[in-house]
């Protein structure tokens, strides 16, 4: 068995050496920056886009009118009192009396005592609103047929010791009904809504371990488990910073409820080898990452990246039940294929995993050399239905030109354990981060956004070396998780970071939700410097919308149509970050649970929670049981559902949501009712939480 190891060890030593004399070969003195000196008609990259102005804000600009009728609950964003229009600006100029165009209907639920706030205001001239420090580009006027609020809707704001409560809301003055409403009517936020967002993405280097927190109200027993979430946590380490969102350093949290009513929380940097060589050094250590940093590496250390290969898993979490002993197992994971193994409750970072297939067509030993690119995987594994498993995908980059990229179904059956479902070459491999599985198939949507070989020997930055293809369409690959049997569908082009949920209609038959984008553009604004900079990140379409794929295995068919087709969509069906009752994977359901950026269309901080019904239809493109929960000043990341043990509706659970408040500049969990997305409950945290990216909450652990 020794020397079996010692001669596969051997084998894929070899197969370095043409790597880095490839990179040798080929890096240039400008790799760096990227070559703006190339042919101008090569397909734009990752390294192009950073380069390009920003997405300018819509001329068609968000006009706003909240009309309340009950300040009780977070009221249906279908129900006919409250109305929005988008007016343009040619619109208002010739005949703004007679036209507007429909748009969404919502309500602002603003604390935990339901009072209701309007959300921004803006100087219709464009210049930067001295109160809300945010700039508008456009005009926009607002009519109103009820008044807004009334005095007696409005409380005098909570102390700040009161738990629960996030934000005074300052009282709102009476707008006049049937009135055209200047920006001088308009309520003004008490605070500027961008302020605290940049603490997202500052270094908290704070690590605690199971402190007391306290909520606003008794917690349900029945909640008895932790969720634990993954992120960022460290932007820089001693002269270097990071370039890239992607880039920070992992950190993990965790809220562990005993079934008591009480909760626990803790927070810990992943011990990776990149950390650690990283702390050691007193530097950013040369490992792989998704951009580079600053100062650059040298062309020594970016071969020390390529042999050192990705390190940091900062993206999600998940278990794994091992299929003999049925032990539960921990683990942080990224967009590749190695794991580092953790321990719950104490967040301890255990070791490194590479798993090993014995089917694969290469020994996968370790990640060093190109050997990385033999490594593309996902961040988001899928339960197996039915089984104890789960699902991923492994792609293969072939070095060499003539021959075929790979890519791989992989059965997980513990967290070591995996077994090929089936492989098959494609020309170009796609760059992808999640997928869909059905009862009985597997779906992997690949998009034009391919992994450039050359890009990655000579820059050595994976951000700068995937190249979208427009022109081409987009692949779909089904695979019938007990035969292996593939099946590839070309579709319209289209491009999506999450998946939602899919399940069979026929054998034949399936449906597919995921949150698309035109393009990729959208990443490379998650820029650190463009994050940081609130001209920048308001300079740039932050919305997904969520679509629907009919998929037709017969005839070879998938159609793609967005959930409401109207031509201004409703701002629940713009979400990311999506969450379901887990009940339901791979299953039909009916509800969708989201972030949605950018709600006013102007501030990418105005974030909002939301839920989508794809069941229940309104008649006009909105779903009946269209919610959302939004709060000027309060910034929430992913929300994750957890399911009531008693339930008897798809939405009887609860929302659990880490939120920054950043007017007071700290960090806190609330607690949405799923059904209602009125707030229920909240604890603040003891330190504040920079952006985590996804999370799950393991049930009696």
């Amino acid at each position: 068995m020794a020397v079996k190891m010692l001669l596969h060890r051997a084998a894929w030593t070899l197969q370095q050496i043409p790597l880095l004399f490839l990179f040798l070969l080929l890096h240039l003195p400008h790799c760096q920056s990227g070559d703006e000196d190339q042919q101008t008609s090569a397909p734009s990259s990752a390294a192009n886009i950073r380069d390009k102005a920003f997405f300018t804000t819509q001329e068609n600009t968000l006009a706003r009118t909240l009309q309340a009728r009950d300040s009780t609950t977070v009221l249906s964003l279908n129900d006919a009192t409250f109305q929005d229009s988008l007016v343009t600006k040619s619109e208002k100029s010739e005949h703004a009396e007679q036209t507007t165009i429909p748009h969404i209907k919502t309500v602002i639920q603003s604390t935990e005592l339901d009072d209701l706030t309007i959300l921004s205001a803006h100087d219709p001239k464009g210049t930067r609103n001295s109160k809300t420090g945010v700039i508008m580009k456009a005009p926009y006027q607002i009519r109103s047929n009820k008044p807004v609020l009334t005095k007696s809707r409005i409380k005098e704001p909570a102390s700040d010791d009161q738990p629960g409560n996030l934000i005074p809301v300052s009282p709102q003055k009476l707008l006049p009904a049937k009135a055209e409403i200047s920006r001088a009517d308009l309520p003004q936020a008490t605070q500027p809504l961008d302020e605290g967002f940049n603490l997202f993405f500052k270094t908290n280097p704070a690590e605690m371990l199971d402190v007391p927190i306290t909520f606003s109200k008794p917690f349900p027993t029945w909640v008895n488990g932790t969720l634990v979430r993954n992120g960022l946590g460290k932007f820089e380490n001693g002269p270097r910073k990071f370039l890239h969102a992607f880039d920070g350093f992992a950190k993990i949290a965790s809220w562990r409820f005993t079934g008591d009513g009480t909760a626990l929380f803790s927070t810990k940097f992943i011990r990776s080898n990149f950390y650690k060589d990283s702390i050691r050094s007193k530097t950013i250590a040369p490992y792989l990452l998704f951009q580079s940093v600053t100062p650059p590496f040298s062309i020594y250390e970016k071969a020390q990246c390529l042999m050192n290969g990705i390190d940091n898993m900062n993206i999600n979490v998940y278990a794994f039940k091992h299929p003999k002993n049925k032990k539960i197992e921990y683990a942080v994971l990224s967009d590749f294929w190695i794991l580092y193994k953790i321990s719950l409750p104490k967040l301890s970072t255990k070791h490194r995993v590479v798993p090993r297939m014995k089917q694969a067509q290469h020994y996968i030993a370790g990640v060093g050399g190109l050997g990385f690119l033999n490594l593309l995987s996902s961040a988001h594994p899928l339960p197996e239905p039915g089984t104890d498993n789960h699902l991923t995908f492994l792609s293969s980059v072939a070095v060499m030109p003539w021959a075929d990229h790979t890519m791989k179904l992989i059965r997980m059956k513990s967290l070591k354990r995996r077994r090929v479902i089936a492989q098959w070459p494609v020309a170009k491999l796609p760059y992808m981060h999640s997928f869909s599985v059905t009862a009985t198939k597997a779906i992997l949507l690949a998009s034009p956004f391919f992994v450039n070989v050359y890009c990655m020997a000579t820059k050595v930055e994976p951000f700068s070396c995937l190249d979208w293809h427009p022109e081409e369409p987009t692949t779909l690959y089904v695979v019938d998780l007990k035969s292996g049997d593939l099946t590839t569908i070309t579709m319209e082009t289209v491009f999506t970071m999450h998946h939602v949920n899919a399940y069979d209609v026929s054998d034949t038959q399936i449906v597919m939700d995921i949150s698309t984008y035109p393009n990729p553009d959208f990443v490379s604004h998650l820029q650190l410097h463009v994050l940081m900079d609130p001209v920048a990140r308001n300079s740039f379409d932050a919305h997904a919308k969520l679509k629907r794929i009919t998929i037709d295995l017969t005839k070879r068919e998938a159609h793609l149509a967005a959930v409401d087709p109207r031509p201004v969509p409703g701002i629940v069906s713009l979400l990311d970050m999506p969450a379901i009752n887990e009940a339901y994977r791979s299953r039909h359901y009916c509800f969708v649970y989201g972030l949605v950026l950018k709600v006013d269309n102007v501030t990418l901080s105005n974030i909002a929670i939301v839920k989508k019904d794809l069941c229940h239809s309104d008649g006009a493109g909105g779903g009946l049981g269209d919610r959302m929960w939004i709060q000027p000043g309060i910034y929430p990341v992913e929300p994750w559902f957890v399911a009531n043990p008693r339930a008897a509706a798809e939405d009887d659970g609860l929302l659990f949501i880490p939120v920054l408040n950043g007017v007071q500049k700290t960090s806190t969990l609330i607690v949405l009712d799923a059904r209602t997305m009125t707030l229920t409950n909240s604890a603040n945290l003891p330190t504040i939480i920079p952006y985590s990216l996804h999370g799950r909450f393991f049930h009696g652990v």
